[in-house]
């Protein structure tokens, strides 16, 4: 390798960006800014809630409330308080708001910030438990317990958990685990990447899986799966079980009709305690 001689000035120039590196990296607030507001609004009319918020967790629950109840708690780091508060006010979009039978959250955080400050909003949000709920959500995690009425979740990424739902559940999402308990309903699942554990369903399961392991536990319907890799568990069905798998173990127990394997790629296959046919396509 050629040797390169420095000038003093580029010597100088040097330690000059440098000292400024280390500046933003110890200098720079190791806290986060924290804000909370609140939002209220009176549900007397209202058929649905549709929520459409970015990064940051989302928890809803169910109550038998007639008010819509929002806590926000925006969180940023990278900033000074000062600058903090400045960029809260003008890059983070918080409403709620109905119109023609719905309400509509919105918390959405505007992508014109440098690289180096991280922005989130979480969202805790009770509404009464009667209205369908629609959420599109960008990251972070979910957590929804008990509604009494259809859901529909489109997210991007971030793990999901439901709990006490009575009424169809669907789901597409990207990445992150799918955790679904206690669901009095059909559920119907669309998932690039991630875990998924389903226990608990009075109702149908169909789920369209990319990668990640599952398992389905006490299944009050029919069963569905069509999944390209991952191993699979199915236990205690009171309907019938068919799947289309590209690789990963098949595990399929107590099944009180018949079990279709339409495709099986690779993979151990167990099937046992079946009351109705078995029909294995190679």
């Amino acid at each position: 390798m050629p040797n390169i001689k420095l000038t003093e000035g580029m010597t100088m120039k040097i330690k000059i960006i440098i000292l400024g590196l280390l500046a933003m990296v110890f200098c720079s607030p190791a806290h986060a800014f924290v804000e909370q507001r609140s939002l209220n609004l009176s549900a007397a009319g209202l058929e649905s809630m549709k929520i459409t918020c970015g990064a940051g967790n989302l928890y809803v629950k169910g109550t038998p409330s007639g008010e819509i109840t929002v806590l926000a708690t925006i969180e940023i780091r990278g900033l000074s308080e000062d600058k903090s508060q400045t960029f809260t006010n003008e890059n983070i979009e918080l409403w709620l708001s109905k119109n023609e039978g719905q309400a509509h959250l919105t918390s959405e955080i505007h992508k014109n910030f440098k690289f180096g400050i991280n922005a989130v909003v979480h969202l805790t949000v009770s509404i009464p438990e009667h209205l369908q709920l629609i959420i599109q959500d960008g990251s972070g995690a979910i957590e929804v317990q008990k509604i009494r009425n259809s859901i529909q979740i489109d997210d991007n990424s971030g793990k999901i958990e439901i709990r006490k739902i009575v009424g169809d559940l669907n789901i597409h999402d990207g990445s992150g685990g799918i955790d679904i308990q206690h669901v009095r309903g059909n559920i119907e699942l669309d998932d690039d990447s991630g875990n998924i554990s389903v226990k608990d369903i009075q109702g149908n399961a169909v789920i369209d899986d990319g990668s990640g392991n599952m398992s389905l536990y006490n299944i009050g319907g029919n069963i569905a799966i069509e999944d390209d890799s991952g191993n699979i568990i199915v236990k205690a069905v009171s309907g019938s079980v068919t799947v289309s798998d590209g690789s990963g173990s098949i595990n399929i127990h107590d099944v009180e009709q018949g079990v279709v394997i339409e495709n099986d790629g690779s993979g151990s296959r167990r099937i046992s305690n079946i009351r109705g046919n078995i029909i294995v396509n190679e």
